[in-house]
């Protein structure tokens, strides 16, 4: 019987050095990447969601693509530390872009977006635009007696 709760004690102290060691292991893996992460908003201030973002590491070429939420927080994560670029799209805005964003192994680095201005062609025909008739009136001169 003593034999027996030897063993228990034994293989019990075995499992929680490997959980230990395994819990180190997946630290020391967390620790080496990091992430990119901010708000974006356009030219008055306001949050912008649904902006597709685009996080590319400037030396490898891989790239992450992440869409901001309602309210226009975006957050790549995983990366690993170098360089990179961030580009943002949607429809009816101007693409930005932001190079060189350096990120050190294991950092976490807040980098909001500004989304400058609407996209809008605005076109006008002058050759169509409607003639209004002369409704002024005439007005009397100071020459001219009052009627």
């Amino acid at each position: 019987m003593r034999i027996e709760v030897q063993r228990t004690a034994l293989l019990r102290m075995i499992v929680a050095v490997i959980v230990m060691l395994g819990a180190v292991f997946l630290h020391a893996q967390n620790a080496a990447s990091g992430s990119l992460e901010g708000t974006v908003t356009d030219s008055t201030g306001a949050v912008v969601p649904g902006v597709e973002v685009v996080v590319t590491n400037q030396a490898t070429g891989v790239s992450q693509t992440v869409s901001s939420s309602g309210n226009g927080f975006y957050s790549a994560a995983s990366l690993p530390g170098g360089d990179y670029q961030l580009t943002a799209t949607k429809e009816g805005f101007r693409k930005d872009t932001i190079r060189d964003v350096h990120l050190d192994p294991g950092a976490r680095r807040g980098i909001d977006i500004k989304l400058a201005g609407l996209a809008v062609d605005v076109q006008r025909d002058h050759a169509r635009l409607p003639v209004k008739a002369d409704t002024r009136r005439r007005l009397p001169s100071k020459s001219s007696p009052a009627q």
